[in-house]
């Protein structure tokens, strides 16, 4: 997938593409730029650091069974992370992925989660996945209201997770 240009409403100029290993030193300087609230509703926890492994589980993708799609913005020869959304193929249904997508405070309501969404959706399924599968806590109104007007089905998990799995 090559770099994509978007033109966000209030005229922000934001770039996806598939994540590179040089977009490790940009999104965990935008994970800085998580509020607590944020990092509460998207890992389920509100540490202010992601340990190692958890990097290298995020970092590491070959582009098939594991993929991460990045949104940025360019300042000059300077690459500033605002989003990112990745899959990572179940063991259990290998047509079905774990999939999940951030972006940073300053940019929600922006659309760049489906956009994220849309670019990632259409890599997986060119690399067979037909469904997504996602933990969500039940506060995330925004997450669940992108997800809404798609066929899902719900299982609660434990108080306040939400695991939904739709069809791409």
């Amino acid at each position: 997938m090559t770099e994509q240009p978007y033109t966000l409403k209030d005229g922000t100029v934001i770039y996806v593409r598939l994540q590179t290993p040089d977009d490790a030193v940009h999104l965990k300087k935008a994970f800085d730029k998580l509020s607590t609230n944020s990092k509460r509703l998207r890992y389920f926890s509100v540490a202010n650091a992601l340990s190692d492994k958890d990097w290298e589980h995020y970092l590491n993708t070959d582009d098939a069974s594991r993929a991460a799609v990045v949104a940025y913005k360019k300042d000059n020869d300077e690459i500033y992370g605002i989003g990112v959304a990745r899959y990572f193929r179940t063991e259990d249904k290998p047509e079905v992925a774990e999939a999940g997508i951030t972006v940073i405070d300053e940019y929600h309501h922006k659309g760049i989660g489906k956009i994220l969404l849309a670019h990632l959706a259409s890599h997986a399924k060119e690399n067979g996945i037909t469904a997504f599968r996602a933990e969500i806590h039940s506060s995330n109104t925004n997450m669940l209201n992108m997800l809404r007007n798609l066929p899902h089905t719900v299982a609660k998990l434990e108080d306040n997770v939400l695991r939904l799995e739709y069809e791409i």
